[in-house]
């Protein structure tokens, strides 16, 4: 799914991708393989993490999800009660 993500990117401007790994493995390359290790950080620059109107697609267990949806919740996206949720 990364790959995908990262060609769609890739292609249209208006689509960015950032992928989380909760715990990268030792192999894990970050900027290859991961864009950045933990959890979402709404501490980050909002311009990169937290757009209002964005649709956001969290894959993984469904404990990082739920995570990941309370965290855009917190930060006041307005689209986060429609997060859509992929399990690997």
């Amino acid at each position: 799914m990364r790959d995908q993500l990262r060609q769609t990117a890739a292609t249209y401007a208006n689509f960015k991708a950032v992928v989380y790994y909760e715990n990268p493995l030792p192999g894990d390359v970050a900027g290859q393989d991961y864009d950045r290790a933990g959890f979402i950080d709404l501490n980050e620059p909002r311009d990169l993490i937290l757009l209002p109107d964005a649709d956001y697609y969290v894959c993984g267990p469904i404990q990082f999800m739920r995570l990941q949806h309370d965290a855009l919740r917190n930060g006041h996206s307005r689209n986060a009660d429609s997060l859509r949720g992929l399990r690997p």
